[in-house]
């Protein structure tokens, strides 16, 4: 895709050294843009969804709060692309994942009194319902669990006792998960958003922001490979969970289990994954 007049205003029609796609996502075209004199990130996609990138800066923004993990600058945003500082490819140095823990943490002790957010937005290209609510199981359950079951994926791919069990383990939510306040929560944070910027530090990218469960944000970190013990355990030192938290993952994951099969169907074997939860709690 051609950089946007706007882009090449920025870089003051340097030429371009290099370009390099970048790994992760499966919405935009994620692209680091090499010049003479800087580098930085742009996000495009062909037909975004209406103000895409607009939420996606503001989560950001959100997310910029003392002591919590860096984020990086918005340098232009429209309704066709995102133009990132660009945080860089750096491996994490010893003491890394502890840090993350203690500053996710810090970030989930930003509290409100609803769950919710001040708009609504996007994980992926999913349109996500942040009404303010007074009850996080009711919240939960109906913003990031049933509303996936009317996408056309889902719809092809799940049958109707799946539906069912989905619903069932909705409605059971208040018994099986402990309250927890409306915390700051990054709201799609599994390896691949999760960087270390030049300084060693850690970083974030790609939020999906809301105030929600705690455990459900650190259940999205357990979704895929990367995160290690040091992570959690420096976490609970700050922000403690209650007995049982690591028990309670695989119940809060079938919202990313959801999301994956709304995406992409059964590309991954989800569909399987789904029913093993299901099958097991409800």
């Amino acid at each position: 895709m051609q950089l946007p007049h706007a882009v090449l205003e920025f870089i003051d029609h340097r030429p371009v050294l290099h370009e390099q796609k970048l790994d992760g996502g499966m919405i935009s075209l994620t692209r680091r843009i090499v010049t003479e004199k800087t580098s930085f990130v742009i996000k495009q996609c062909p037909n975004p969804p209406p103000h895409l990138y607009q939420r996606e800066s503001e989560g950001l923004k959100a997310l910029g709060v003392e002591g919590g993990p860096r984020i990086p600058q918005v340098l232009r945003v429209s309704d066709e692309y995102l133009l990132l500082e660009d945080l860089g490819k750096n491996e994490p140095g010893p003491g890394f994942w502890a840090k993350f823990g203690q500053q996710v943490a810090l970030m989930h002790q930003v509290t409100r009194p609803k769950y919710g957010f001040d708009h609504d937005n996007y994980l992926g290209l999913q349109l996500m319902d942040n009404t303010w609510s007074d009850d996080g199981w009711e919240f939960f359950a109906r913003t990031r669990v049933l509303r996936f079951l009317g996408e056309p994926l889902c719809e092809e791919f799940l049958t109707t006792q799946d539906r069912s069990r989905v619903e069932r383990l909705a409605a059971q939510l208040p018994s099986l998960i402990p309250f927890q306040p409306p915390s700051l929560i990054h709201g799609d944070l599994w390896t691949s958003n999760m960087l270390v910027a030049p300084d060693g530090s850690p970083a974030v990218i790609d939020p999906a922001t809301y105030f929600g469960w705690p455990e459900a944000e650190l259940s999205m970190t357990c979704a895929y490979d990367g995160v290690g013990p040091e992570f959690f355990d420096a976490y609970r030192e700050i922000n403690p969970l209650e007995s049982g938290w690591q028990s309670r993952f695989e119940i809060l994951g079938i919202r990313e289990m959801l999301s994956m099969i709304a995406h992409t169907g059964n590309e991954y074997g989800t569909v399987q994954a789904l029913r093993a939860v299901l099958e097991k709690y409800a």
